[in-house]
């Protein structure tokens, strides 16, 4: 098809690089649901391959090296104009194609993946890696189910935040207190149960969703599942006050917080992956204890500093 000369190089060129983007689009998706993945760029290989073959048993890339790719792959196109910045000729029938428009989105949603210690464990990917490939395995893999409840918390805690904005905006101080109260013990309840369904149902639920796995990728993923059900309510306190503190139009105690929540996670895990060898027990509990530092110290700066909402009691 590319070499269809009735197309002409210019149309050629523009699909290959639609072609480019794309796999850079695949390669986030992957990125974002199972972590580190295996880097092909443009080698091809071959559809019968045995499963035997050292081509079928590539060692996954770094977390770094991940995002350096699809990042480099969308500059280049970015950078050269290799595709239109939009469509404004038969823009019905071009609808949907890669432009540069859609690059720069793309390259926006690659770094602030990378950058956030919430949505990617990038953290505990990168450093668990020195264990080896069923650790790194069993992190990327857990932490797609703590992605998603990560999402649940941080949509409940933007919910209820909304409510106590609305009464800030009718000066209603006293009901959005009781909104802010609420919305802890919700979270905290309900984050507290989800605790309980998946200490008490792990081995079920890691057998449900993952079904037939290597045994050392699963005894790896219960491990890390167990120590991060155990940071479910702390994490989700930490979204509940994150958010109140920026419906009150205060973001720097959330930023100066998650930046010592993330401090603390990487330096716990340099000291129980490196120094005490604990694998990935280290780098779930180093998660563990940075996300109750969070949700303690957001808690108690409610409780205690003067704001527009503060916490008469959490109980």
């Amino acid at each position: 098809m590319l070499d269809d000369p009735t197309r002409g190089p210019i149309v050629g060129e523009q699909y290959k690089n639609e072609a480019r983007f794309l796999r850079a689009w695949f390669y986030y998706c992957l990125l974002r649901q199972y972590g580190p993945c295996v880097l092909l760029g443009d080698e091809v290989l071959p559809g019968d391959l045995d499963r035997d073959d050292v081509k079928m048993n590539l060692p996954r890339s770094s977390y770094d090296e991940c995002v350096d790719y699809i990042v480099g792959e969308l500059d280049d196109m970015i950078d050269n104009n290799r595709l239109p910045l939009h469509f404004t000729v038969q823009a019905d029938k071009d609808y949907g194609r890669a432009t540069l428009a859609m690059c720069m989105g793309l390259k926006s949603r690659v770094l602030l993946l990378a950058a956030s210690d919430q949505s990617s464990g990038n953290a505990d990917t990168i450093m668990v890696a020195s264990t080896g490939e069923a650790a790194m395995s069993s992190v990327s893999l857990v932490d797609a189910i703590n992605i998603l409840l990560i999402n649940i918390f941080s949509a409940l805690a933007t919910g209820g935040a909304i409510v106590a904005s609305q009464y800030l905006g009718r000066e209603d101080n006293k009901r959005a207190n009781v909104a802010a109260k609420q919305l802890l013990l919700v979270t905290t309840a309900m984050s507290a149960f989800i605790m309980a369904v998946c200490l008490i149902g792990r081995n079920p639920i890691l057998d449900l969703i993952f079904g037939k796995i290597e045994p050392e990728v699963m005894d790896n993923c219960r491990v890390y599942f167990f120590w991060s059900a155990l940071s479910y309510p702390f994490l989700a306190v930490y979204n509940a006050g994150a958010a109140l503190y920026r419906s009150m139009g205060n973001s720097k105690v959330s930023m100066l917080t998650s930046t010592l929540m993330n401090a603390i996670n990487i330096a716990g895990n340099a000291l129980l992956i490196f120094g005490f060898h604990m694998g990935v027990a280290g780098a779930a509990i180093a998660s563990l204890f940075a996300r109750m530092v969070g949700a303690v110290l957001i808690t108690c700066l409610l409780r205690f500093k003067p704001h527009v909402i503060q916490l008469e009691a959490v109980f």
